[in-house]
Order: C-alpha cells, then structure tokens, then sequence
C-alpha cells in the first residue's frame, strides 16, 4: 500500500510461468483484500484447480497442490515427451509444483512450492509461512526452510539463515521469535545453519535442492564422527 501511495498508481498483483505466461492478475478495481492478500484471478480462458494427494478437488480456502490449463498453455518440452506426459495429469492439467489456495470467488494464493513442504511424522508442513515470519525478524538479512532427512521423523526442518552485519543470531532466538508470533511448535526449524550467501539461480531464486544436499551432507559426516 506505501508503494501504491508513493507512485501514485494501482497494483495489480499476478502470477505466472514459463510453461504458461501470465495465468491470473487483479482486476484495477479490485478490493484491498483481494488485491493485497491473493494473486489474482484467472486471465480469460485459463482454469485453475486446486487438488489434494489423491487428485481430489480441494475446498474453498483449502491448501493442495496447483494445476493449470487453457490456450496458454506451453506444448512441452522440448525433444523431453517423458518429462513432458510427467508434468501433465492424463487429462492435460499442468501440474505447476506450487502450492495454493482459491477461495470461494475464485481468486488464487501461491502459499509454497511441492517440494518446500517438510514431511513430519506424516504432517505436510509447508515453509513459506515460517520464512515470511523469519524474514521480518530484524537480526535476519536472508531465510530459507529446507527438509533434513530424520530417521525417526522422516524429516524436519533446517533453517539457512543469512544474519544482517554485525549480527549473530540462534536457533534458541528464532524459535522464541516464532512462538511468540504463535506458530505451531510442529513448525519450528529444529536446526540452524548459518552462511554467508544462498546459491542461486540465473534468475534470482535460492537452489533450495543445493541446501538440502548440505545439510544431509553435515548430518551424515557428524552421524560418521559419532559413530
């Protein structure tokens, strides 16, 4: 709202995809709620579901996972058929790897991607709610949740965290900092690696894949020093 203040304009949030374009965007006359607090809704001839583990259509307000088809739509990969049919549902939907929302007027909101969710004693929790908390928290610069293999749990959560300069911070603090914002104690990191830098891609995004190949790598290399 600052931003929409300062420049004197409207904003209009959207999301999209290589494989799709832009796929929703808010309307200019839009509530607040919708313009702040979605990701709009579906351009002309697209189509969103949102579906559970069993391909079930989710309810309204409910999390699952994001499928996408219309005119859009990307043919495939190229010279890949097999990556190509892997990322289709048999009846052509785009499975996105994004988790989502829609609620009952049909708006979108992106809560994480399929692979930031944590599998704790068979509890889907994704990430992105505890990031954005942690993101706020004023000794951070930089936050990202990965999954760390656990062989009683199946996985937990291992926090990489970019402390601001001169700062230092602890896992004890981050966890009293979530608490104290009333998050699920199931939800906490029960790790922290500390790093001066995330890989990344060409484009900007953290390679979370490289950060969960590091922390299984810490937690073997301490398993054989125990041992």
């Amino acid at each position: 709202m600052d931003a929409r203040a300062r420049l004197g304009c409207a904003i209009s949030a959207g999301w999209g995809m290589a494989e799709n374009g832009l796929v929703t965007c808010n309307g200019l006359s839009d509530p607040e709620d919708k313009v702040f607090g979605t990701d709009g809704a579906p351009l002309p001839g697209m189509a969103l579901r949102v579906v559970d583990e069993d391909g079930r259509e989710a309810p309204p307000g409910g999390e699952g996972d994001l499928l996408v088809t219309g005119p859009a739509q990307f043919v495939g990969y190229f010279k890949r058929p097999e990556f190509t049919a892997h990322a289709h549902t048999p009846d052509g939907w785009f499975k996105t790897g994004d988790r989502a929302t829609l609620d009952g007027d049909g708006y979108l909101a992106i809560t994480g991607r399929s692979k930031d969710l944590i599998i704790r004693s068979g509890e889907n929790i994704p990430v992105a709610e505890v990031e954005n908390l942690l993101w706020t928290h004023p000794k951070i610069a930089g936050v990202a949740i990965v999954a760390m293999p656990d062989p009683r749990l199946q996985e937990r959560a291992c926090a990489f965290v970019i402390p601001r300069a001169d700062e230092s911070v602890t896992l004890d603090e981050l966890i009293a900092y979530l608490d104290a914002k009333q998050v699920a104690k199931q939800k906490f990191p029960e790790r922290l690696e500390i790093v001066a830098e995330f890989p990344m891609t060409p484009s900007g995004k953290i390679q979370k894949y490289r950060l969960r190949q590091l922390v299984k790598d810490r937690l073997e290399t301490e398993g054989r020093r125990s041992s």
